[in-house]
């Protein structure tokens, strides 16, 4: 089986840090592989990448979601 266009989300006060955002989201990636393996689902790691949005500038690169350009900053300046 492979999962495809699986994607996660969470707010956080604006007064975490970055480094706490991407913690999480490593730990969340950790918990979902592990899920995927004891479930026989496969990930492309090609396909994988993290992000934090927030207007006052985000973290990671520009990405498409089912075929919409997004920046981290959520200018729709892509």
């Amino acid at each position: 089986m492979f999962a495809h266009d699986l994607n996660a989300f969470k707010e956080y006060d604006k007064a975490v840090t970055d480094e706490n955002l991407f913690d999480d989201m490593r730990d969340c990636q950790t918990d979902l592989h592990r899920w995927g393996r004891a479930n026989q689902v496969s990930f492309d790691p090609s396909k994988e990448s993290m992000h934090v949005l927030a207007l006052r500038g985000g973290q990671g690169a520009n990405f498409r979601l089912l075929g919409i350009p997004f920046d981290n900053g959520l200018l729709m300046q892509d």
